[in-house]
């Protein structure tokens, strides 16, 4: 085993995100969930197509795949969304990773951050890029353009020798050719690289709070995120579907054709939310990078606001920030459209809330500013 650590700098690209969050739905397990649903459409369409009316089967069978299709652009737009909301992910700021053999640092602009492999949840090896698993929901992307072949090569020893064999799973094909860097771009990056320095504990904060991640935390604030913006829209758009068509089912055909739909209308809510519950404890149980970290220091002052854990630096300015929402026990501080700095109310000290306020109302424009 080769000692020497590996140097990787990577572009951001929309498109690697759109393949992971594909990979994710149909090749893991939570392909299970996603395709239970289409299935029992099928299924159900060929019982009906047999049994009774044949057009109503067939109406059943059109829907299994349109559902995958939806289910699959919807994501697709989604995550094209949050990449543009990002303020990170642009040319500019490339994305350096240093493969070492305690762990993996990742840098980018002037955020840090360094993972054991000990913290890592899961790595995918696929034919166009690794996913580097921090939970069942966030990944580090290394897109393998990016990278040599004897680098990949380094790299899947030390997985094996590093993780499990459950948590380094290989789902490459060898029907699909895969592209490498050459070794002379390789080199030509890495010498172009700058190292990035983070001086946050040199800065001086006007307010400063410690506080923890707990999950009662990470479940209010999913259950926040669930009912914010655009996903309102949808949480409310999806049962008064259902429920128009219990009124039209009622006045054509008389309520016994409209209890199903009227049920499905009236459960979907509270399912939404169960569901919300059960992937929340999942990812929080599976992140074992929040489980090693006890302390999250957060530093505010008229520059933007900085986060240091255990094993990470983050500095982000006023300007980067998406958004600020308030709600009575915490600030929902957003780096992007999916992203969020969690911080307690609780956790500042004694006139400190007040001056926070004072300064994230003065910075932030109107439509970055949600407080109360």
């Amino acid at each position: 085993m080769e000692n020497k650590d590996i140097l990787i700098k990577v572009v951001p690209d929309i498109n690697s995100f759109i393949r992971l969050n594909r990979f994710l739905l149909t090749r893991t397990k939570r392909a299970i969930m996603f395709f239970t649903l289409p299935i029992m459409f099928f299924l159900l369409g060929i019982i009906v197509a047999i049994t009774g009316d044949v057009t109503e089967g067939i109406i059943f069978i059109i829907i299994s795949p349109l559902f995958i299709m939806l289910c699959l652009s919807l994501n697709k737009f989604l995550v094209k969304r949050n990449f543009k909301a990002s303020k990170f992910y642009t040319d500019e700021n490339k994305i350096i990773y240093v493969i070492k053999d305690n762990g993996i640092e990742m840098k980018i602009a002037s955020n840090s951050m360094s993972i054991k492999w000990e913290q890592i949840y899961k790595i995918y090896d696929t034919n166009y890029s690794l996913y580097i698993m921090q939970d069942n929901m966030q990944s580090i992307i290394i897109d393998k353009k990016y990278i040599t072949e004897n680098q990949a090569s380094i790299m899947k020893a030390l997985f094996e020798d590093k993780l499990a064999r459950k948590r380094y799973i290989c789902k490459t094909s060898k029907n699909k050719a895969i592209q490498y860097l050459t070794e002379v771009d390789a080199k030509q990056e890495e010498s172009s690289v700058e190292e990035v320095k983070t001086d946050a504990d040199e800065i001086n904060y006007d307010v400063t709070v410690t506080t923890t991640m707990t999950f009662d935390a990470v479940i209010k604030f999913n259950y926040f995120h669930l009912f914010k913006g655009t996903n309102r829209v949808m949480i409310i758009v999806l049962p008064s579907i259902f429920l128009l068509l219990t009124l039209i089912n009622y006045m054509s055909n008389g309520v016994a054709d409209a209890i199903v739909p009227f049920v499905i209308a009236i459960a979907m809510i509270p399912a939404m939310l169960l569901v919300t519950r059960i992937f929340a404890k999942r990812n929080f149980k599976s992140n074992k990078f929040i489980a090693s970290v006890t302390d999250i220091f957060y530093g505010i002052n008229e520059e933007g606001i900085t986060q240091i854990t255990k094993g990470s630096k983050g500095i982000f300015k006023w300007s980067q920030i998406y958004r600020v929402y308030e709600t009575k026990d915490c600030f929902y501080v957003y780096i992007s459209k999916m992203q969020a700095f969690v911080i307690s109310k609780a956790d500042f000290k004694e006139g400190k809330l007040e001056e926070a306020k004072g300064i994230m109302n003065n910075k932030l424009t109107k439509k970055q500013n949600k407080l109360l």
